[in-house]
């Protein structure tokens, strides 16, 4: 069941992970995002509520550049169909997933503070024993 195209920005739970069909060499890519939930700023006693997870699948050219680029804890914005999907699982409950079919990034995000690099000071360097200039 389809419901509509939906823009998701989220935290990637794990690295993506990268599938090719054999018989027509198409690849997709397949992510788990959670996007945390507000709640609602007069309600001070009321807990945290869980962040909503979504999967997604990316598909072609740009599957590949996920799987290159994005890792966990990245925040890529994604677009597609919403759809959800049902299933039992191996202990005879039933599943329910959310996921966007199709999606096409946005927006790879950025990786978070840990990964981030840093650019280290730039330092003059002359060729001359001259002094610098400071007012140049």
């Amino acid at each position: 069941m389809t419901w509509a195209t939906a823009h998701i920005c989220g935290y990637l739970a794990a690295k993506p992970e990268l599938k090719q069909f054999e018989e027509t060499g198409t690849v997709v890519c397949n992510l788990v995002l959670y996007v945390n939930r507000r709640k609602n700023a007069e309600d001070k006693e009321v807990k945290e509520p869980e962040p909503l997870k979504i999967h997604a699948e990316v598909w072609g050219k740009q599957a590949v550049n996920c799987v290159n680029i994005l890792d966990k804890g990245w925040n890529p914005t994604i677009t597609g169909t919403l759809d959800e999907v049902s299933f039992l699982g191996k202990d005879g409950k039933q599943i329910r997933l959310t996921v966007v079919r199709y999606a096409q990034v946005l927006d790879y995000g950025k990786a978070p503070v840990e990964k981030s690099i840093s650019i280290p000071e730039a330092k003059v360097v002359t060729t001359s024993n001259e002094p610098i200039d400071e007012n140049y």
